[in-house]
């Protein structure tokens, strides 16, 4: 066998050097230092993988959009209805569209800067996707009601009556209220309107156009009720109109008139005074409308007095069919008057008329009217369990028709919504608010109950979210099931966002078939026909300045959502499944290649603690920070307690988040993996790198040399936090200045000044997608930069030059100096200036002075993800890095001296006091000699 010889200077003797032990040596490094990087590799397939499967199985991705343009740019109430339908000869053959009209708020902020009030909008949306109408109309005025009127220009397309109201071109004063979550007193507008300057014209459902230009009147329109022949001399549209009374504010007359299509008036009949007071959504009286009797279409009209019956053939509305005053039925209260029309239950050819009447506290009474005569066949009262220790007062009652009559019955539901006042001791305690929702069968003699749900809580209760029908028996009983809301209050008080649940359900066995959990307000509920091509009726969920439209099947994990993009789902499970089948593998292969080194192991480990303990506590405290940070922005986003509604900025806030998260863990572990398996390659890539410049100026003697570390081993803890500082600028100068730069061409908010889904969500979605994103993943692309430069001065790579002609001293220099002197500069100046520029931009004073309980989250957000986020990230990648780098230096400034004497480089350690000067003393000689004979 074979033996080296290598002198030992100091004590003059010789050593045996085995080649085969350090063969085996250096393998055994190598199997270590590739394990290390496995095992990390490993886990971060398993972080991509089960954060991943966790999100997509989890979280419910419902199909269904939103419009909110308006909700920070105007001052709009917005009114969403199912669109015009398209029909031929009388056969509807699909409605895909959404038609929403725009009024101003009662009250208003005096502290918003909104246009001028004679503003209003008139829009035309694809169901499939709301975000954008494919039509829009803008008003001189704000909008007060549309309604269908049927096919009226020929083009198949459902048209409607618009009415319009005259305002004045300011806001007047109203006085002050107290805004309860920002406990503040603010002076409050609103928009006067003159009551004479109605404008009410037909429009297209197709174009949105005026049809003929006609203005029928200038009243205020309460209702409309249409005659579906054209032809004929009688009116085809019957108006119920309010007149102002110059002397009172408040005292209306009315008026029902009926026109032609070209305007003639041919009924104008007064019947009473109206007082405005009452025009609320707990007051849907008065109204009219069609009302089939005998087979022949007559109009009923109901106010708070009256019950008639009108004649259409009569002149001038002068024959009544019947006529009851509201009085003449049982209970005392009237103030609050509601009616529906039901199923026909005696079987007489006309259809019954349930007829509510209540006025605060639980005074309320149902009667059930006999359609052929007006007369009362019986009374029955709703009353709520309530406990004795309660008074309550009723808002309004609503009533539902949720089945056809069998067997002469008919299902009806009704549902009050009120408050509750604690007393004790004679004192007022709290307020609350309940809803009490009871399903009766209804017969032609006699009335049962059948389903009661009550909810008493204290937060808030649209009195427009009425429980409606679906229209559809889904589990075939004759019975339509409902769709109810319920409000939950935010699950922390560091969350502003209240949860709108939304259920569909059966109300004999309660079975839910669909519970939809939505952030964005939910006032009034509407259903329209399919959307989305799964058989099932849809929801238009209004809120006051944002509408959604949603399918109301019940809400799957993302995967399995016809939502999921490209329908991607399935497959991307398969994959993330995958990911975690190979990060077990990994793990387990390579876990066991330390099976006989254990005690090492942890010894090394033990060791590494006692020595490096800064360094440890700050990259824990990094990753806990930002493992923190991300958990309380969830809570604060409701995430576990929301559906995500597929293109609704509050969704696309949610999934940013989450995929950045995932992201951010997932890199962590795997840009160590790169940094440990690739530095010596990166290092070198350097070497080679610098000797190209060298060549290519040729006005140097150069050389690479590798100095003699000797025992220092350790890197410091100040000169491991140092190694953080090229990094973080360079990852902060490419994420900031993506953002600063593509934000504005790509259409997305650079600041915020409230909470809003809109204008938060338009700013946060670009921020996570054009500086987080870039500013992560900076870290593993410049991997060999940062790898690389670590590498070269752990295993000691320097440089001599000296110049050839120029009077200059020469110079020693590590080769990682020259490197970062490349982008160093530039990543410095670009850092600072367009974090500044960042930071200017953002207007974080508007967004505080207009916090109330978000404060929290709008200073967590700024202080963590928008400025602390970079630099946590910077130290946690990179002392991550560093640690496992350390774990393997012995292995891999040995593969990098291996490169270099592959490539020509001899990686021999020398001492630098001693064999560099004395070479560069021969390489002087050298050179002079062929200068010398050159000369020659």
């Amino acid at each position: 066998m074979n033996f080296l010889k290598k002198k030992n200077k100091k004590n003059e003797t010789t050593q045996f050097i085995n080649p085969n032990d350090e063969e085996t040596e250096f393998e055994d490094l190598k199997r270590r230092s590739k394990a290390y990087s496995m095992i990390f590799l490993a886990i971060s397939l398993l972080i991509f993988g089960i954060l991943g499967l966790v999100v997509v199985t989890q979280m419910e991705l419902q199909p269904g959009s939103q419009f909110a343009e308006f909700q920070e740019k105007y001052p709009f109430e917005l009114n969403a209805m199912e669109g015009p339908e398209l029909s031929f000869n009388g056969l509807s053959i699909g409605m895909d569209r959404v038609l929403c009209y725009t009024d101003l708020y009662e009250w208003l902020p005096f502290e918003k800067e909104y246009p001028f009030p004679n503003l209003g909008m008139l829009m035309l949306f694809d169901s499939h996707n709301i975000e954008e109408p494919l039509i829009q109309r803008p008003y001189d005025g704000p909008i007060k009601g549309v309604y269908p009127i049927s096919d009226v220009n020929g083009d198949g397309f459902t048209d409607y009556l618009v009415s319009k109201a005259t305002v004045a071109p300011a806001w007047s004063f109203e006085g002050f209220s107290f805004d309860i979550d920002r406990g503040v007193v603010e002076a409050r507008l609103s928009e006067t309107i003159d009551e004479d300057a109605y404008e009410n014209k037909l429009v297209s459902g197709l174009t949105l156009l005026d049809i003929n230009g006609i203005d029928y009147c200038n009243n205020t329109i309460l209702d409309v009720a249409v005659l579906s022949n054209f032809t004929d001399s009688k009116g085809d549209l019957l108006f119920l109109e309010a007149e102002s009374d110059p002397n009172d504010e408040y005292q209306k007359f009315l008026y029902i008139t009926s026109y032609l299509l070209n305007g003639s008036l041919i009924i104008n009949k007064s019947i009473g005074e109206y007082h405005g007071y009452d025009d609320s959504r707990r007051n849907p009286i008065p109204n009219i409308e069609i009302y089939s009797y005998n087979d022949t279409n007559q109009l009923l009209f109901i106010n708070r007095s009256h019950f008639i019956l009108y004649n259409l053939n009569s002149p001038n509305l002068n024959e009544t069919l019947y006529s009851r005053n509201i009085s003449d039925y049982e209970g005392d209260a009237n103030r609050y008057i509601n009616y529906q029309v039901i199923e026909d239950l005696d079987s007489d050819g006309n259809k019954e008329i349930l007829l509510a009447k209540y006025f605060g506290g639980c005074n309320s009474s149902i009667s059930l009217i006999n359609g052929s005569n007006g007369e009362q066949l019986y009374n029955f009262s709703l009353f709520a369990l309530l406990p004795d220790t309660i008074t309550s007062r009723i808002n309004t009652i609503h009533i539902t028709d949720i089945g056809d009559a069998y067997n002469g019955r008919s299902y009806i539901l009704f549902e009050y919504i009120g408050n509750t006042g604690l007393f004790g001791d004679n004192f007022y305690a709290y307020e609350f608010k309940f809803r009490y929702t009871a399903a009766y069968v209804i017969q032609k003699d006699r009335s049962q109950m059948v389903y009661v749900d009550y909810i008493f809580q204290q937060d808030y209760i649209p009195e427009e979210a009425k429980t409606v029908s679906i229209n559809q028996d889904l589990n075939f009983d004759g019975i339509n099931e409902i769709l109810t809301m319920n409000m939950i209050p935010p699950t922390s008080e560091l969350s502003p966002m209240r949860t709108f649940r939304l259920n569909i359900k059966d109300i004999f066995f309660q079975k839910t078939f669909s519970t939809i959990n939505m952030n964005d307000e939910v006032g009034e509920m509407i259903m329209i026909k399919d959307f989305n091509g799964d058989g099932l009726n849809d929801i238009i969920a209004n809120g006051r300045t944002v509408f959604s439209v949603i399918s109301s099947q019940e809400p799957v994990g993302m995967f399995l959502s016809p939502a999921f993009p490209y329908g991607l789902g399935i497959p991307l499970f398969v994959l993330l499944v995958t990911i975690i089948i190979i990060g077990v593998l990994l793990l387990v292969y390579y876990g066991g290649k330390f099976r006989y080194s254990v005690e090492p192991i942890k010894e090394n480990i033990k060791n590494t603690l006692k020595k490096k303990k800064l360094t440890i506590f700050t990259l824990i405290i990094s990753i806990v920070t930002i493992a923190l940070t991300f958990f309380l922005f969830m809570i604060l986003l409701n995430v576990f307690n929301s559906t995500l509604i597929a293109g609704t900025w509050i969704s696309e806030i949610i999934i940013y988040t989450l995929l950045i998260m995932i992201i951010w863990f997932g890199l962590l572990t795997l840009t160590a993996a790169i940094y440990n398996f690739f530095a010596p390659y990166f290092a070198y890539l350097f070497i080679r790198l610098r000797s190209v410049f060298f060549k290519l100026s040729k006005a140097y003697i150069n050389k690479f040399y590798v100095i003699d570390m000797k025992q220092r081993k350790n890197l410091g803890t100040f000169s491991k936090l140092k190694r953080v500082m090229v990094p973080l600028l360079l990852s902060l100068a490419i994420g900031f200045y993506l953002y600063n730069y593509l934000a504005p061409i790509l259409g997305y908010s650079t600041s915020f000044s409230t909470l809003t889904p809109n204008q938060f969500g338009e700013f946060i979605v670009g921020y996570m997608i054009l500086c987080i994103l870039p500013l992560i993943l900076s870290f593993t692309v410049f991997a060999f930069f940062n790898a690389g430069n670590y590498l070269l001065d752990d295993a000691g790579i320097v440089y001599f030059r000296e110049p050839k002609k120029y009077r200059k001293p020469a110079d020693v220099e590590p080769v990682s100096i020259w490197a970062q002197s490349l982008v160093k500069g530039a990543a410095g100046i670009s850092a600072l200036i367009t974090f500044v520029e960042f930071a200017i931009t953002m207007d974080v004073q508007s967004a505080i002075q207009s916090a109330g309980q978000e404060l929290f989250l709008i200073m967590l957000t700024i202080l963590v993800l928008f400025w602390g986020l970079p630099f946590i990230t910077g130290f946690a990648y990179i002392l991550l890095a560093e640690e496992l780098m350390d774990f393997s230096t012995e292995f891999n400034n040995k593969r990098l001296y291996k490169l270099m004497e592959r490539g020509g480089i001899d990686a021999t350690p020398r001492k630098i006091n001693i064999d560099v000067v004395k070479e560069s003393k021969e390489t002087r000689k050298t050179m002079d000699t062929k200068d010398k004979n050159h000369s020659k």
